[in-house]
């Protein structure tokens, strides 16, 4: 199983990582970041929606397998 999970405003993938203690070790946790956040800061910041969403999309279909 695989969780991808997505900071809250104004936070980054490292707001997230203490979660991974609380999980099933089976649960492969993907974390994931907007540019201008944390590893992505030096990326323009985005501010729209549907533009954070396509760039999530394209972070999470690599990760997709057809069995799954």
């Amino acid at each position: 199983m695989k969780l991808f999970c997505i900071h809250y405003g104004g936070g980054s993938q490292f707001s997230l990582v203490h979660l991974g203690k609380y999980l099933n070790s089976s649960i492969d946790t993907i974390y994931l970041e907007v540019p201008g956040r944390g590893k992505r800061i030096r990326e323009a910041l985005l501010t729209d929606l549907e533009l954070m969403a396509e760039d999530i999309y394209r972070q999470v279909r690599p990760q997709l397998t057809n069995n799954e």
